[in-house]
């Protein structure tokens, strides 16, 4: 396909530049389409936005040094089936020991005079001096480095497919693709300080600093909140065209349910169940969401709310994530049922 015709909604294995071997490793991931591929946030970032000099490092350091190979080696641990490439370097103001396992093409590419940006954490090398294992590298013949001199993003992997991978991919899409239209309003965008859609998919995958990561992150949690608002709008704008029986709620019954707690409600959960008691008189249906901590007593509001239902004669139906959860619940509504039958 031409890259000119590329949209959210382009199936990959139309694409010329995605390898058909990668097309099941990708569909692993849950990935088949153009968006679902943009839509693979990264899990972290690794800071490598600072080109150190070797003399500048210590033990345990996360860093990108630039140096020339000076020497390599590959050979193998027999009692340990590893085959080891290793590559001595120098920058200048010293050198240090690069060593990958089990990948034994880095030689293709790491070679004698060969000057490359190296990224990945310094450990101390059993011979003295310094060490980097299966660092990231590159050759920085280009202004923008993918894996190496920046802020790299780290992806949800799978077998034979990692983040070096999937920035390689992600990054020739945000080249071709322009997405021209953004769902959230423009007005709303710039009331809150939101970029396009376009600007934070680029902030998100390839960050130049950790403002554009923030700017990005805030942007798609605010989207996710707008989609959740407007889909209880719609919701509700749909259930108020049905009707729903009107439910007597008994202020004294209620008086009693609430008297023999060994608690008083929060003034949170007094206005909650105030809310609930009052739509639950009317003929639309009610829908609400109670949003609150763990411990916070919102089975309370609804075991009260179902007892008011239980008493007009209609039924209630509770869903716990645990058992333990429903069985007090259960014990609950069986104790306040004592409550309701008294004259």
């Amino acid at each position: 396909m031409s890259k000119n015709l590329i949209t959210l909604e382009t199936k990959l294995s139309t694409v010329n530049f995605v390898a058909p071997k990668f097309l099941q490793k990708l569909k692993n991931l849950n990935i088949e389409t153009v968006r679902d591929l943009l839509w693979h946030f990264p899990a972290r970032y690794e800071d490598y936005a600072t080109v150190r000099s070797i003399e500048s490092l210590s033990v345990n350091d996360q860093a990108t040094i630039k140096a020339e190979v000076k020497n390599t080696r590959l050979f193998k641990i027999q009692s340990r089936r590893l085959t080891v490439f290793e590559a001595i370097v120098n920058d200048g103001t010293s050198g240090m020991t690069l060593v990958w396992f089990n990948q034994p093409f880095i030689g293709k590419t790491v070679r004698i005079g060969t000057v490359a940006n190296f990224a990945g954490k310094v450990t101390a090398s059993r011979r003295g001096g310094l060490q980097m294992t299966n660092p990231k590298f590159e050759i920085p013949n280009q202004e923008d480095p993918t894996h190496t001199a920046g802020i790299i993003a780290v992806y949800p992997e799978t077998k034979g497919l990692t983040s070096k991978g999937l920035r390689y991919l992600i990054k020739n899409f945000l080249q071709v693709l322009k997405i021209k239209e953004d769902f959230l309003p423009e007005k709303v965008l710039r009331e809150q300080n939101l970029p396009t859609i376009d600007k934070a998919l680029q902030y998100l995958h390839a960050p130049k600093n950790k403002t554009q990561i923030e700017k990005a992150q805030k942007r798609f949690s605010f989207e996710y909140l707008f989609l959740i608002q407007l889909t209880n709008l719609l919701t509700r704008s749909t259930l108020s065209k049905y009707k729903a029986p009107k439910l007597a709620v008994s202020k004294k019954k209620e008086n009693e349910i609430l008297k023999s707690l060994s608690f008083k409600l929060t003034k949170d959960q007094q206005n909650t169940l105030a809310e609930i008691l009052t739509d639950i008189k009317k003929e639309k249906p009610m829908n609400r969401l109670v949003q609150g901590d763990v411990g916070s007593g919102k089975t309370i509001v609804a075991v009260v709310a179902s007892l008011i239902a239980a008493e007009n004669e209609h039924q209630s139906v509770f869903m716990a994530p645990t058992e333990v959860l429903a069985a007090n619940t259960i014990k609950q509504c069986v104790n306040f049922s004592q409550i309701l039958k008294k004259e």
